[in-house]
């Protein structure tokens, strides 16, 4: 392995399959809580968003967090993509 520690995505379309690892990195930062989780949480929220196709309309985000040692926080994004295939055929 490349990593110490990583997130495997998987992605299927059909019978293709595709796994991609990201590293995870850990920082220590230190000042306000309450802002680093904002911030950090903002941070997430734009790179999910700049990974989605133009036509999703993101219908709800939430950011949460679990104090401890650390802070883990995560972002939820719920979405919605028009998938439908149109009948019609072009003349």
């Amino acid at each position: 392995d490349k990593f110490n520690k990583y997130d495997r995505i998987e992605e299927s379309k059909f019978i293709f399959g595709r796994e991609t690892y990201f590293e995870v990195k850990r920082k220590m930062i230190k000042g306000d809580a309450q802002k680093i989780v904002k911030d950090t949480g903002e941070k997430l929220y734009k790179n999910i968003c700049s990974n989605l196709d133009k036509s999703v309309k993101i219908v709800n985000k939430n950011i949460t967090y679990e104090p401890g040692e650390s802070y883990k926080v995560k972002v939820q994004v719920t979405a919605e993509e028009n998938i439908a295939v149109s009948d019609a055929e072009p003349k």
